[in-house]
């Protein structure tokens, strides 16, 4: 499974229940989730792939999509 797969997976299944068929990559996630779940997202990227997101990271640049995420990610596992 590729990275953007993976994501898609994580965030219908954990933040999006019942609404997998209508995220597609470039979906706004910032007009689908709330707030919290932003911050879950964030912790729970930290965790699986062992990158630290500074809060001046959280931004919608890095994070209001699944391709923007996945892009972030490599960026942040290239400079590691």
């Amino acid at each position: 499974m590729n990275l953007n797969a993976e994501l898609r997976s994580t965030i219908t299944t954990r933040f999006m229940p019942g609404r997998a068929a209508s995220l597609t990559d470039d979906a706004d996630l910032f007009l689908l989730m709330d707030s919290l779940d932003v911050i879950r997202l964030v912790t729970h990227l930290e965790k699986t792939y062992r990158v630290e997101v500074d809060d001046s990271e959280m931004i919608a640049d890095n994070l209001s999509s699944v391709t923007r995420i996945a892009a972030f990610l490599e960026r942040k596992r290239a400079s590691a």
